[in-house]
């Protein structure tokens, strides 16, 4: 998927003004202000705090969006250094708490759900700016996590995740 692999992290719908002024979930609701809205519906040292007050939760935290709504501004695919081919980043506010967080996830799950959303967008919407096609999702029920063993290639059973936007 070449074509997602060069998307800046921070696609140019929204400026670093725009995403500053993003205190709470309503006001990532207004920001966005149209497309694809379903109408129903202290930080950890250990974080890193980016400029435009969005937090990057450590994968180990990751499960604790589980079952949690928020509401996805913005996405980039990102290659990997080392390790998988790519990963997702989501910049994403929280309905409850109001988090201001960046959402990063590297398996099969969340990436192919935000790239079929991106196909079925560019069907029902050609011809738009390619960042227009990754912001704005409703997730309801926040992340649902699938937990599975599987056998690597020592033949080791090994315990793994694969996380999805519910």
């Amino acid at each position: 998927m070449s074509e997602t692999q060069n998307i800046p992290a921070v696609p140019p719908t929204y400026s670093e003004a725009e995403l500053s002024g993003v205190s709470t979930y309503s006001d990532a609701l207004k920001l966005a202000g149209h497309g694809w809205i379903n109408p129903a519906g202290e930080f950890d040292q250990s974080r890193q705090v980016l400029g435009n007050g969005f937090t990057i939760v450590p994968t180990a935290e990751k499960a604790r969006l589980v079952g949690v709504p928020f509401f996805i501004l913005s996405w980039s695919v990102n290659k990997a250094t080392k390790g998988g081919d790519s990963f997702v980043s989501m910049l994403v506010v929280t309905q409850d708490e109001n988090e201001k967080l960046i959402v990063n996830d590297g398996g099969t799950g969340i990436r192919a759900q935000l790239d079929g959303l991106v196909k079925l967008r560019k069907e029902q919407k050609p011809g738009l700016s390619p960042d227009v096609y990754q912001t704005n999702v409703w997730v309801n029920n926040g992340l649902r996590v699938s937990r599975y063993k599987y056998t690597d290639e020592k033949g080791r059973e090994q315990d793994a995740e694969t996380y999805y936007l519910d």
